[in-house]
């Protein structure tokens, strides 16, 4: 499991739901888990997917790996933002794996993270952060967690925060390969973010699917990403990210990944609805703003799956929820 996101209901993790559809006990299922960074929009309801894949390794960002960063994070009982923050839930996951007895695997680039110890067949590897950008990301959890920005000046400009220090993952599916890019973001210093794993961390097989890092945003795009590490024309998913007028991925952003993929698929596709507010609060917004206050939203599902039994077994793709097939 890569990441966690609350369903519709924003009550329990989907991963979950969706495993105990199909009959699995995620307690005993589950092997591996990863937490490619700290964004709440990525690691929302991971505390619970941890305390319920008992038998899980989880595998973090290096950056969270030096043990003053980890003590600071457990100690520190508030957050900016106040509960449920993306360090509210790293902090909870640390707590418990500690509980367990267990060892979080703290990943870099070239990091194999399943099997656990690594053998001849590798089939979920680390491809980032280099080394450069784990460094950078010490940095953006202290600042996360204080809520102050770092009094030295950083002499690059990207990538910043948590997305410059996540895990994107190569996983094998048979003799397939998926490229999975979390939120890794192009860079102009050149040992960090793409450039770096096309560099260091290439995987020998390229990936029949990717998962668009960042939302398919113009700062995550990498020409050599998709040349390097991807086949020609792979079966592409996009999460989207609303944030008012400037949704992820963009109307450009589609028609650039349209022309790279085979196919393209959406997990949702946002809707201008009606937003659940606090009667006294919508009250004095609609006597400041004449509008009524709305929001998008939408919640959907991609589930690409072939036979392991069938080298020569394609893609099947079934949507669910407001998931689409974009053209």
């Amino acid at each position: 499991m890569i990441d966690s996101c609350l369903d519709e209901a924003r009550s329990n993790p989907a991963s979950l739901t969706y495993l105990r559809s199909l009959g699995l006990d995620p307690g005993e299922a589950v092997r591996l888990i990863v937490i490619t960074h700290w964004d709440d929009d990525h690691i929302r309801g991971i505390a619970r997917v941890v305390e319920a894949c008992a038998a899980a390794d989880v595998a973090c960002s290096a950056a969270l790996g030096k043990t003053d960063i980890i003590q600071f994070v457990v100690e520190q009982e508030t957050a900016l933002g106040g509960s449920e923050t993306g360090v509210d839930e790293l902090r909870f996951v640390l707590r418990k794996v500690e509980e367990r007895n267990r060892r979080i695997i703290w990943a870099k680039a070239n990091t194999t993270l399943f099997p656990r110890p690594p053998g001849a067949a590798p089939n979920v590897v680390a491809l980032s952060p280099s080394e450069d950008a784990f460094q950078r990301g010490v940095t953006a959890l202290i600042e996360a967690a204080t809520g102050k920005r770092a009094a030295v000046p950083r002499r690059f400009r990207s990538p910043e925060g948590p997305n410059g220090a996540s895990v994107a993952t190569s996983v094998r599916n048979g003799d397939r390969w998926l490229l999975m890019g979390a939120d890794l973001e192009r860079s102009n210093n050149p040992h960090t973010g793409w450039d770096a794993v096309i560099a260091h961390a290439a995987p020998d097989e390229k990936a029949s699917v990717v998962k668009v890092p960042h939302h398919g945003s113009a700062d995550a795009h990498h020409d050599g990403m998709w040349s390097e590490l991807a086949e020609e024309h792979p079966l592409s998913i996009v999460t989207p990210l609303s944030r008012g007028a400037n949704d992820l991925p963009g109307p450009a952003d589609i028609e650039r990944l349209l022309a790279i993929s085979g196919r393209l698929y959406q997990t949702a596709t946002p809707v201008l609805a009606r937003a659940k507010k606090d009667r006294d609060v919508e009250r004095l917004l609609s006597r400041l703003h004449a509008p009524r206050v709305e929001t998008l939203r939408g919640w959907g599902q991609v589930r690409a799956r072939r036979s392991l039994l069938d080298p020569e077994a394609e893609w099947e793709v079934e949507l669910s929820g407001d998931a689409v097939q974009l053209t």
